[in-house]
């Protein structure tokens, strides 16, 4: 069960990082 939590949270960073790499990227376009 802890596992699964801590992998939920990687999830959740992944997740995280990639909005926040899509948004520059979207960013530098709109520049």
């Amino acid at each position: 069960m802890f596992k699964s939590l801590i992998r939920q949270d990687d999830n959740k960073k992944i997740v995280t990082i990639m909005h926040i790499f899509y948004a520059k990227r979207d960013y530098g376009k709109l520049l």
